[in-house]
């Protein structure tokens, strides 16, 4: 491993400037990573060099400008990026935050990746869901995340359709709970 001096400067060059960027400069297996450890704090902690991650990333000028969604969502449009892997490798590479939280204007990974689809009207989404034989918001969400349901469903429908609902529901006087009305068509 490097000393504590040449793996500031090296991580510094790099423009790691968090713990949480430095994990993944080590995930992307960088070549200076074999050079470097796993848990720096730990490390060079017991030789008595570490004094912090403010310490160990501090460049003398900011090496990550600060940049905004729209700059973050044409790197990830140029380099064809639709996923978090490919968002962390292109940040690297190219001075952008890897936390894209820390991006202006920043509102989700799919707006930065441009994989947001258009939300469809609520009782569009409820035809679609029904015939899949779903019975809860659990059963619904496991589906979800196991990419098992039609393209155009959201991922969380209470809360996206919060508005369509409490419309729907006040101008048909419906009485059931959301999910019901979603899953099975109740009213």
């Amino acid at each position: 491993m490097l000393p504590y001096s040449d793996a500031a400067k090296l991580v510094q060059a790099k423009g790691v400037t968090s713990a949480r960027q430095y994990k993944a400069l080590l995930h992307w297996q960088d070549p200076i990573a074999t050079q470097l450890p796993t848990h720096p704090a730990d490390y060079y902690s017991r030789r008595g060099d570490w004094t912090g991650w403010d310490d160990f990333t501090h460049a003398p000028e900011p090496a990550t400008p600060r940049r905004s969604i729209e700059q973050g969502q044409a790197l990830a449009r140029e380099n064809t990026a639709t996923n978090r892997d490919q968002w962390y490798q292109l940040a690297l590479q190219h001075g952008f935050p890897v936390d894209p939280e820390l991006l202006d204007g920043f509102t989700s990974w799919d707006a930065l990746l441009g994989t947001a689809q258009a939300l469809l009207p609520l009782e569009e989404a409820a035809r679609l869901a029904r015939p899949l034989g779903i019975t809860t918001a659990r059963e619904y969400r496991t589906r979800f995340k196991t990419r098992t349901l039609p393209a155009g469903l959201p991922s969380d429908p209470q809360k996206q359709y919060k508005t369509q609902w409490l419309a729907l529901r006040e101008s048909h006087h419906l009485k059931c709970p959301f999910w019901r009305y979603f899953l099975d068509g109740a009213s």
